[in-house]
């Protein structure tokens, strides 16, 4: 997070430091007046080289994410959750994030190469899970999600096939992780579990997604304020999983008994992706604009799962019960974001 901060403040400081050493604008033919990139008169010296453009967004996301495992009920509960097969309901909806995203591409006449990243604040979001592995689909159960981080980075070239259209071929990086706890059902049963025993149920989530993608750039009009993105993938790779803890505590408040859980839900196959984006810019002075953006992406991954369980029993730290098991069964993911904010670009 420190890195970022400086990262920003420099980029943020150069914006405004470097008209200094900017040209004077012209006009042009037709009447449109020119504001000369400063980083362009800093680093490139020449006609006809390497263009530099970069823009700092910022804004707000909307984030949601479902992750089922079908599978059936085992019944088997070798001490608080049941063991596989056992069907998994993951939500995690209505996430509100603040994000940065920078972007940054140099363009020597028809060919480009663009490197992007954003980032969310880190924030604390709950998720709902209809079916887990303590109450199997019969209650729901809520949790309190902490230290959720998620971002991207991608790079790749555009193709400048006509004066107002570009041709994308990129590939993404999108990580996605959360940590959930203090779980509660409508019973009272996991809370009571939780205030009477000191049992402990704790559960984590990780996303990773990769995508490589084709897309589109078109500006329609010839002052390129007004700016169209269309990315898609049919082989967008998803690593996904979500893991359970419970540790239970046959005396109250008391080690000299215990029982650890884990169960695990995993998954890693190819989907589909697309995106869409609209961003107008406005210039103001010297190359610089400010600009209003939206854009909206969704995923989905279907394949098989594995649900992965281990159990232990203690008592006096001498370990007297053990059991395992493993399971598999179709499973899809699917996460969709929302976003919109204000531009920055140089």
């Amino acid at each position: 997070m420190r890195k970022a901060g400086l990262l920003l403040a420099s980029v943020v400081f150069l914006a405004f430091a470097a008209p200094v050493w900017a040209q004077t604008p012209a006009d042009q033919p037709g009447g449109k007046v020119s504001y000369p990139n400063p980083v362009n008169s800093l680093l490139f010296s020449s006609e006809g080289a390497w263009k530099f453009e970069a823009r700092v967004k910022g804004g707000v996301e909307h984030l949601n994410m479902n992750f089922d495992v079908n599978l059936p009920f085992s019944g088997i509960q070798p001490i608080e959750l049941f063991a596989p097969p056992c069907p998994l309901n993951f939500r995690l909806n209505d996430a509100n994030l603040w994000m940065g995203r920078l972007e940054t591409e140099m363009t020597h006449e028809k060919w480009g190469i663009f490197l992007n990243g954003e980032a969310a604040i880190p924030a604390n979001v709950g998720a709902v899970t209809p079916a887990e592995p303590f109450w199997a689909g019969q209650f729901p159960v809520g949790w309190q999600g902490s230290d959720l981080l998620w971002g991207s980075i991608e790079t790749g070239v555009a193709y400048h096939y006509r004066p107002c259209v570009s041709l994308l071929l990129g590939f993404r990086w999108s990580p996605f992780s959360e940590n959930f706890r203090n779980p509660g059902d409508p019973t009272g049963l996991i809370q009571n579990f939780r205030s009477f025993y000191g049992d402990v149920y704790t559960s984590n989530m990780r996303d990773d997604l990769y995508i490589p993608y084709i897309g589109a750039r078109v500006e329609p009009f010839p002052n390129k304020r007004l700016k169209l993105t269309v990315l898609y993938s049919p082989i967008a790779f998803a690593d996904v999983s979500q893991q359970y803890s419970y540790t239970f505590l046959n005396i109250p408040h008391s080690y000299l008994q215990v029982g650890q859980e884990l169960e695990r839900y995993s998954m890693s196959n190819f989907g589909n992706f697309v995106e869409c984006g609209l961003e107008y810019e406005v210039p103001l002075c010297r190359g610089i604009s400010l600009g209003l953006w939206v854009k909206g992406n969704y995923i989905k991954v279907s394949g098989n799962a594995n649900d992965t369980y281990a159990a232990s029993a203690t008592v006096a730290g001498t370990t007297v019960f053990t059991y395992s098991g493993v399971a598999q069964g179709p499973a899809t993911l699917q996460e969709s974001t929302i976003s919109g904010g204000a531009t920055f670009s140089f």
